[in-house]
């Protein structure tokens, strides 16, 4: 029997459960499919300074030891990989409420995470609310989820919402001018403010049916290879498959300069929002090297370079103090700045300066709109 198999008819028992089983047999199969060092239990997690958070249906811990001990029901905060927070029915009310002990969780204080030598980690608990049914429609949880996260700090936001046998509702990333790239999985502590990616962050609602189980828990494999390196675990990609990959987007939100996820403004959707035409780079006698184009950012901008020449050669144009740890994204043939302490005027700055120190000409597009 394939693993996806294996996990779907694991996802069938969890579907059967009722209010007072559902607990143990999460836990039950969690521990089956899930190898050293995690553990899993019901409980509630306590950081260094005593806080406590709710008990939690199932929470998935790195253990120190490597014999099966006794089940502990006070997790530290430092071992939890994840807390996941069950009903068996679910409403906008319960929803809520679950929200906030996923949120109360995520507040407590975690020791910095180790340096590997380049081996990606982190640190960060994941936060999965579970429901057997829901009385309200996923659509109506998923706007739910954009309000309540438009108030909340990023990094208190549950990661997936999951309806047994209907659907998901959890994050994707989306690159400007690309369709969805694939799951967003909650980042390293203070990773985003270090260097702002260029990337949409996406509310999606996924109809899995009777997978839904498997995308929950290819999910949750995924967070735990990175919480623990080297780690015994399924291969998160066999288990996904037979799993739908339809998405429908809700909403979407950007990094600001501080790391934090804020709502994209309505204004910039796709919708409504027609960008401005990019900039022609051309030689002297006309030939096009690349198309430069800005995009404003929360608190700042992006640049977007379409062609062969580096994008890094051209943004020192910017300045010093603008490009002290830029970074950047290379899609296809398109090369995306990191987000910058920049306005569209530092753009045309910047592009003057360009036509002014080499014997580079910029220009407008002079492409026509028929609308």
């Amino acid at each position: 029997m394939g693993l996806s198999r294996e996990v779907h008819e694991a996802g069938q028992e969890v579907t059967s459960a009722t209010r007072v089983t559902l607990p143990g047999i999460l836990n039950r199969i969690f521990g089956e499919f899930l190898g050293w060092p995690f553990r899993v239990t019901s409980g509630c997690v306590v950081d260094q300074d005593g806080n406590k958070s709710d008990t939690f249906a199932a929470v998935v811990y790195a253990a120190s030891g490597g014999s099966a001990g006794p089940e502990i029901h006070e997790i530290h905060a430092d071992n939890a990989a994840a807390v996941i927070d069950a009903c068996a029915s679910m409403d906008l009310e319960n929803f809520r409420i679950s929200y906030g002990r996923i949120a109360q969780a995520k507040r407590l204080k975690k020791s910095p995470a180790p340096s590997l030598n380049g081996t990606p980690i982190t640190t960060i608990t994941l936060g999965v609310i579970f429901a057997l049914r829901s009385n309200v429609p996923l659509e109506n949880i998923a706007e739910e989820l954009a309000r309540l996260n438009a108030q909340t700090l990023s990094r208190e936001w549950p990661d997936m919402v999951v309806v047994a046998s209907t659907g998901v509702v959890n994050y994707a990333v989306q690159f400007p001018g690309e369709s969805l790239s694939a799951d967003f999985l909650p980042p390293a502590e203070r990773a985003p403010a270090a260097s702002t990616p260029p990337l949409y962050v996406v509310i999606v609602m996924r109809p899995t049916g009777a997978y839904t189980f498997n995308k929950m828990f290819s999910f949750l494999i995924a967070h735990l290879g990175i919480f623990s390196p080297g780690a015994k675990l399924p291969n998160w990609a066999q288990v996904l498959e037979g799993v739908t990959k339809q998405a429908v987007t809700i909403s979407g939100f950007q990094y600001n300069l501080s790391g934090e996820l804020a709502p994209v403004p309505r204004q910039f959707y796709n919708d409504r929002y027609l960008p401005p035409l990019p900039m022609r780079i051309e030689d002297q006698s006309g030939q096009l090297l690349c198309t430069l184009q800005f995009l404003p950012w929360q608190d700042g901008g992006v640049i977007l370079l379409k062609g062969d020449l580096p994008l890094d050669g051209l943004l020192v144009f910017l300045g010093k103090e603008v490009l002290q740890g830029a970074r950047l994204a290379k899609r296809g043939d398109l090369q995306i700045s990191y987000v910058l302490p920049i306005t569209k005027a530092n753009f045309n700055e910047m592009l003057t300066r360009i036509q002014r120190q080499s014997n580079i000409v910029a220009r407008p597009d002079q492409t026509k709109w028929v609308v």
